[in-house]
């Protein structure tokens, strides 16, 4: 991933409560606009990421928060 670690443990923790299990796609971006990181992400990740970057860390946030 482009994303780095710092802003993936940020993204991350600020994401997971509020995804539901096995979210889709619209789901995880849901889950950032819940989350109130709109401002956080235009300031400090897509000066260096895409929409496409993003979406995969979401991804493997996902996956990684609904792992048994």
């Amino acid at each position: 991933m482009k994303i780095k670690p710092e802003h993936y443990a940020i993204l991350k923790q600020a994401v997971l409560e509020h995804l539901p299990p096995a979210p889709n796609r619209r789901q995880l971006w849901d889950a950032v606009w819940s989350a109130g990181l709109e401002a956080w992400i235009c300031d400090t990740l897509y000066p260096y990421l895409n929409d496409d970057h993003i979406d995969t860390a979401l991804r493997n946030i996902a996956r990684e928060g609904w792992q048994p």
